[in-house]
């Protein structure tokens, strides 16, 4: 480095002396810039640089605009489009628009500018070239230092990433091998699960069986019941006679108030009904009002909702004997359970196992083919979040993860964007981060964050701003950002 800032600084030399040589053989008028004083020769005619139209050379600087680049007229206002050159000795030559000239306002730091308004401008150039070596000395200590530091997270990047490598090829292997053992524990499971089936499913057939046929006990125990009762001649056979007088069931036919015989035929089907008759066609028509009228008090006046409470009782008891506890599996159910669940068990503590070194496998993939700078010296920065807190809200940068920001006076984050992709910055590929899709502005765009980072000797988000609405930009300094080439841009010029 220093024999390059050496031989910087002789190259600065000789061209000093090259322009000091032209300056002095030819008298620049003013406002020209250095780079262009070839073509102010006294002694000629003077040609327009763009237009090339010649004028005598006693028509430059004559306050009156001859030429349309304005190149006649750098030193006076004369020109909309005229250049103005500050020489500023001892900080930093620029060009101004001529439109500037002794306007009363002090462009360049040496006043050369308003040679000829009301206004005094100091000549500040040295003290400002002063502070601007400074700076530029800070710069490049700055730089320097952030260097090492620089590549020590370059190196613990490179670290990083080779034992992410190495663990994703362990896992890759335990992978192989355990997706070999589970498909031989999935094929024990299947087969300790179909005679578990079988069994399971002949007991519970067997329970059906069972229920069901409690079920038709209870519902011929509740018909005969209701049929001996209306039966009241007894002989065996349910007349329409018999039933019209119960006239609970008068409401089966059509609700009048009276219940006639032909009703009660009508409810029967014929003239009168055997048991079987009446199990297989009247029970189901009458069964229902027979249980709401076995619910109901013998007190009329009893209240309407303690009655309906009754009928409810009644209605669920008859469902609950039907719902009766399934008995226990026998023993050999119960064994062909018990290698089954084992079968499972083993199976699933496996898939367990495999799902946790997918997810894994998943996180390194991730991780290695992520763009983590030219020597993944943003390695480290993964995982890390850092905030940064103004008047109103605490900003955080996760850096390859999430940006948000939340009220400093509490409640949730809110998303100002995911992770997207590297934008470049001039020729620095990774000069800023790029983060969308944040939660939505109310009628407006998704919340979007570009970061900026900068050289610095610490790893720190140093301002935030909102520059549009709903577009954020975050400056943030990191040691990964001190490249080499960061030198060339802060080298201090010796002609200064």
């Amino acid at each position: 480095m220093r024999c390059f800032l050496a031989a910087f600084c002789v190259f600065s030399t000789i061209l000093l002396h090259l322009l000091s040589a032209t300056t002095a053989s030819v008298t620049r008028p003013r406002g020209v810039d250095l780079r262009n004083i070839g073509f102010y020769d006294p002694a000629k005619p003077f040609v327009c640089l763009d237009s090339k139209k010649k004028i005598d050379f006693s028509q430059v600087n004559d306050d009156y605009c001859d030429c349309e680049d304005g190149t006649d007229e750098p030193g006076t206002a004369a020109c909309a489009v005229g250049k103005f050159f500050c020489e500023d000795s001892g900080y930093v030559s620029k060009l101004i628009p001529s439109s500037r000239v002794n306007d009363a306002i002090c462009d360049c730091c040496d006043g050369s500018d308003e040679y000829a308004s009301s206004t005094k401008c100091p000549n500040d150039c040295m003290e400002r070239g002063r502070q601007m070596r400074e700076e530029r000395e800070r710069m490049r200590k700055l730089v320097q230092e952030g260097q090492g530091m620089r590549q020590k997270m370059a190196e613990e990047g490179q670290v990083l990433k080779r034992d992410k490598q190495a663990r994703l090829e362990q896992l890759e292997k335990e992978r192989a091998e355990l997706e070999l053992k589970d498909e031989e524990l999935q094929r024990r499971k299947e087969e300790a699960e179909r005679p578990e089936k079988e069994a399971k499913e002949k007991h519970e057939k067997t329970w059906k069986d069972v229920k069901e046929r409690l079920r038709q006990e209870k519902e011929q125990g509740e018909a005969k019941e209701l049929f001996t009762s209306i039966d009241t001649n007894q002989n065996l056979h349910l007349e329409a006679h018999e039933l019209a007088v119960r006239t609970e069931y008068e409401k089966l036919a059509n609700n009048d108030g009276e219940f006639s015989e032909e009703e009660a035929k009508e409810i029967l089907g014929e003239a009168y009904v055997t048991f079987q008759g009446f199990l297989d066609t009247v029970w189901p028509k009458l069964r229902d009002t027979f249980r709401d009228h076995a619910a109901a008090p013998a007190d009329s006046n009893a209240d309407p909702d303690s009655q309906e409470e009754k009928k409810d009782d009644v209605r669920t008891h008859a469902k609950d004997e039907d719902d009766l506890p399934m008995p226990e599996y026998d023993e050999d159910t119960k064994h062909l359970i018990e290698v089954a669940n084992k079968a499972r068990e083993e199976y699933e503590e496996v898939s367990q196992q495999l799902k946790k070194i997918d997810n894994e496998l998943s996180t390194i993939r991730k991780h290695m083919d992520l763009d983590l700078g030219t020597e993944r010296e943003f390695a480290p920065l993964q995982g890390r979040c850092f905030e940064y807190t103004d008047r109103e809200y605490i900003y955080s940068l996760c850096p390859f993860d999430r940006v948000s920001q939340r009220q400093k006076s509490g409640g949730g984050d809110t998303s100002l964007g995911t992770w997207s992709r590297w934008v470049a910055v001039g020729t620095n590929q990774h000069g800023a981060m790029m983060f969308e899709h944040g939660l939505r502005c109310w009628n407006g765009p998704d919340r979007s964050v570009k970061v900026h980072i900068s050289c610095g000797t610490e790893d720190r988000v140093t301002a935030v701003s909102e520059v549009q609405r709903c577009e954020y930009e975050y400056q943030f300094e990191s040691p990964a950002a001190c490249h080499p080439d960061h030198l060339h841009s802060h080298r201090i010029a010796d002609e200064l």
